[in-house]
């Protein structure tokens, strides 16, 4: 997987899912602001081409990983208010 954008078509059924791990792909880039209402845990964890991050509405979210990435700009985590866990190690 390189590009996720489609993951984010308002007719999309993967806007349900709860948990999503996309580890260890070539993600380039993910889409800015990223929302998923459902979603509880994401890992983009060793995606090491992603650079930036920004997170939308996912107002489940509690578990965000990524580690081992190329991460150095978090634009946002406003519509993430039930975030417990963030792990950005060796971005």
């Amino acid at each position: 997987i390189v590009n996720i954008d489609a993951l984010q078509s308002p007719n999309n059924r993967l806007l349900l899912l709860q948990e999503l791990y996309l580890y260890m792909n070539q993600i380039r880039t993910a889409p800015k602001h990223l929302s998923f209402p459902q979603l509880r845990v994401l890992s983009l964890n060793r995606n090491q081409d992603i650079k930036e991050l920004s997170m939308g509405y996912c107002p489940m979210l509690e578990t965000l990983l990524v580690s081992n990435c190329s991460v150095s700009v978090l634009s946002s985590l406003v519509g993430c208010q039930s975030l417990r866990e963030v792990n950005f190690e060796f971005n």
